[in-house]
Parts: C-alpha cells; structure tokens; sequence
C-alpha cells in the first residue's frame, strides 16, 4: 500500500530529530516504523527508480561534477537516533558534507523571476549529489546520495554506500539497519551510533523541510532541497565554476 504523506513526513521527523528534543515518544516511533516495514506492496515506482545500481568513489569528478556550497547553518541530516559516545562533540564536529551538481550536456537551468519567491525549471538528467563523511584523517566515506530528475518529471533518489576500502558504492534499498562506527576524532577515540535514513524518506523530507519546495506541484514531483534559488551561492560561485569547467553558463 502506499502510505499517507503525514504518515511518512512523521517517520522521517522520528528518525531524523536529535535524542535531547524528541518529537515522538519510543512507542510512537515503534508503530511507525513497522508500518512502513509491514507494507507488503512496494510502491509502484520505487524511489530510485532510474537511478544505476552502483557508483565509484570518483564519480562526482568523473561525471563533471561542480561543487557548490550548501545553504549555511544547516547540521546534514546523516540519520536516525544518532548517539555520539563523547558528550561534548556535535554532529558536526564528527560529520562533514559536500554538494555537487551536474546538468546535461547542453542543458540550462531556466529560471522564472516573475514568480515570488523565483522558480526554476531543471533539465531532465540534471543530477545533485551530497557526500556525507567523518571529520577522521584521512576523511572517512559515510555515503553519497545522488538526486537524477527522470524523463516524467518525478527526481529520484538513491543513497550509495561502500565498505571500508571497496571503491565501488552500491545503491542501498533496505531500511533502518543499525550502525556503529569506531573512530578517531581530534585524536580521540569516539563511537558514533546511528540508523541510515531509509530510501523511502527521501521526498517527504524534502517535501516538509526542504527550501524550494514551492517550485514543485507536489510530493511526488519534489526535486532538490539545497540546490534551489535559496541558494545564494549557486547564481554566483558555482555557476561562474560551473561556466569554466563546461564552457558554458548553467542558467538560461
């Protein structure tokens, strides 16, 4: 069955909100999340419909990639039910994130400024990619999440994830699997706990939470939450890198 919109924007706000601000009490969270996993019929597209079963490390830079700065003062959403072994380090003092953006070769972005706030109206196969990582030395890969708009106009989305030394990231369909890590942070041993956000979450947070929702008719179409008009940076650093890398400007 499919489920509500309510019903999954509330999942991803029980995984997502940090320990010391619970938003739903543990019995709450507990029926939600075997709702989810009990629907016996998957939706009828899943959400990384169209995107490729697995990816190398290099390819944000193998695919032309640009990178482009994240909307300040927002913490990645990494999971669900993170718990950090050391009291005084914050999400980021762990976690670290970088985005990319690729359109097709040709492609523009067109904008439409007679709207308020402006609109943009993406080329199909414009692709957005966010790298999450451990702030350990060298870096560490927690996993990449690619967003590909698809011919019918709908995004989808995959999060890619590799083991420890493998170069090859393979798209991740289950959900809620538990995760500990064992790390090195500023030189001090640190054990991060946490579950990965489950494929499905992907929409409904952007639909809830994200800053160019308005330019999607609604959650089945939501794109990109970071790479959107908000974005101060996009119109200014990044298309002038964009401009230099592929010859063009990424904007009509």
């Amino acid at each position: 069955m499919r489920l509500p919109a309510l019903v999954l924007i509330m999942m991803v706000w029980a995984v997502s909100v940090r320990p010391e601000e619970p938003f739903l009490n543990a019995e709450q969270k507990e029926w939600l999340e075997n709702l989810f996993r009990n629907s016996t019929a998957p939706p009828k597209d899943p959400l990384y419909k169209g995107l490729p079963d697995s990816i190398t490390r290099d390819f944000p830079g193998r695919e032309g990639f640009v990178a482009f700065e994240h909307i300040p003062g927002e913490d990645p959403p990494v999971g669900g039910r993170l718990r950090i072994s050391d009291p005084d380090l914050k999400l980021r003092d762990v976690f670290d994130d970088e985005s990319f953006a690729r359109l097709p070769v040709g492609a523009t972005i067109r904008r439409d400024t007679s709207r308020s706030p402006e609109a943009w109206d993406y080329p199909v196969g414009t692709r957005v990619m966010h790298k999450l990582f451990f702030k350990t030395a060298p870096p560490r890969l927690f996993e990449l999440r690619l967003a590909q708009k698809l011919p019918d106009g709908k995004w989808g989305f995959g999060i890619y994830m590799a083991e420890e030394g493998s170069d090859t990231l393979q798209l991740h369909r289950e959900g809620f699997p538990p995760l500990a890590f064992d790390l090195v942070i500023a030189g001090k041993p640190v054990r991060v706990e946490l579950n990965r956000l489950i494929p499905g979450s992907c929409r409904a947070c952007h639909w809830a939470r994200g800053h160019g929702n308005h330019q999607f008719p609604d959650m089945e179409h939501v794109g990109p939450c970071g790479f959107v008009p908000a974005n101060d940076d996009l119109l200014g650093r990044w298309a002038r890198d964009y401009a230099a890398r592929h010859g063009a400007s990424p904007f009509s």
